[in-house]
């Protein structure tokens, strides 16, 4: 019984308030990334006086005790941090991957599904593409972060799967598509599929061998984007598409090309991809996927890292990066266990996954074989 009285209902509802406000900033807390988390961590260390939190500091050399998620939202509050917590929280962009995939890649696409659960923060989610007559199949992975998602309902209705050409796609309005194209034609429609701010690709023949936040490259508003230069990457193949991206762009044709986007876990940013459609529909005066499927050949990377680099420049949101954080095999002959154990033997500390090309055929049986013990290959720091 409170001695002096009936409480208020102002004090009651201020209270309660406060208590409501407390729990809200224990949420915003699991929202940070780690380095952010330090550094509200120390902010809070400052503006309270106080180095240790919890303990009396008894000894010059003693370290910093960090407080509890508890502890630490009633310190947002007293040194005036919470402006400062909504504000980090709110600018953060989210994060996905994406994965096009179909049955015959289904076991190599389970492993990477596994291992992006595994190895990826609880906010990021997988969205994996697959052709309606494959959901069914690929519904095995689906869980609370792997989504499944079906290629007609990302792609205009006047796409048709063929139902006995095997390697093309009927279009209403342009000749028919090969699935080479629509390949390409789907990673540029992921935005139909995933809401979140920042898309990574994933092939389904790429696993991830040790943690991998995409949030740990955030460079100030920027996120990376892959870009290689130099003298071995002048190919025919290269020219093509660095052509085809002009073209649709509406670019003076180039005669030479020097530097490529191509690469395994690229990053695009999800506005981009929209403004991307707009640019091309402007340029072209019909819808983007129509004025694509008319193209002789594509890169989807190679165009979306051009309209970002000579179309948007530093309004991509972008930094580029050359950094290759995947182990690559790429040959058509399938790797024995010597072949795994020495591909293995190659990981570099940038090395985040593996991708080990289904044109080789490598056993899935062989590749857990080798590469079962994830965990132990996770420590490559």
């Amino acid at each position: 019984m409170n001695i002096r009285g009936p409480t208020r209902p102002e004090i009651e509802r201020a209270i309660a308030v406060r208590e409501t406000v407390h729990d809200v900033i224990q949420q915003l807390l699991q929202l940070l990334h780690p380095l952010d988390f330090e550094i509200l961590v120390d902010q809070v260390c400052s503006r309270s006086r106080q180095r240790v939190i919890g303990r009396t500091q008894k000894t010059p050399d003693l370290q910093p005790v960090i407080p509890s998620k508890a502890e630490l939202a009633a310190l947002v509050l007293d040194a005036g941090l919470l402006n400062w917590l909504i504000n980090k929280v709110s600018s953060a962009p989210t994060f996905a991957l994406v994965t096009p995939s179909y049955a015959p890649d289904f076991e190599r696409c389970r492993l990477l599904a596994e291992s992006v659960l595994e190895y990826t923060p609880a906010n990021v989610p997988h969205y994996i593409i697959v052709e309606r007559r494959d959901r069914r199949l690929f519904s095995q992975l689906a869980s609370s972060r792997t989504h499944i998602a079906v290629v007609e309902d990302a792609i205009p209705p006047w796409l048709l799967r063929a139902p006995t050409a095997r390697r093309w796609w009927l279009s209403l309005r342009t000749r028919p598509v090969r699935n080479w194209m629509m390949q390409q034609i789907v990673k540029l429609s992921a935005n139909a599929v995933a809401t979140e701010d920042v898309l990574i690709f994933a092939d389904s023949d790429t696993f991830l061998v040790k943690r991998y936040d995409p949030a740990a490259a955030v460079r100030g508003d920027c996120v990376p984007l892959f870009r290689e230069h130099g003298e071995q990457l002048r190919t025919d193949f290269g020219l093509r598409w660095r052509q085809v991206a002009s073209t649709l762009l509406g670019l003076p044709r180039v005669e030479d090309s020097l530097t490529s986007h191509v690469g395994m876990l690229i990053t695009w940013r999800r506005r981009n991809l929209e403004r991307l459609h707009s640019h091309i529909e402007q340029v072209h005066g019909r819808s983007w996927v129509e004025a694509v499927c008319v193209q002789p050949s594509l890169s989807e990377y190679c165009l979306y890292g051009t309209f970002c680099e000579e179309v948007l420049g530093s309004r991509s949101g972008h930094y580029f990066d050359s950094t290759i954080n995947t182990l690559n095999y790429w040959p058509d002959e399938p790797l024995d266990d010597v072949g795994l154990g020495k591909l293995r033997a190659r990981l570099r500390p940038e090395h985040v996954g593996v991708m080990i090309s289904a044109k080789s055929r490598t056993p899935m049986k062989a590749i857990h074989g080798v590469f079962k013990d994830r965990a132990e290959v996770g420590t490559v720091a």
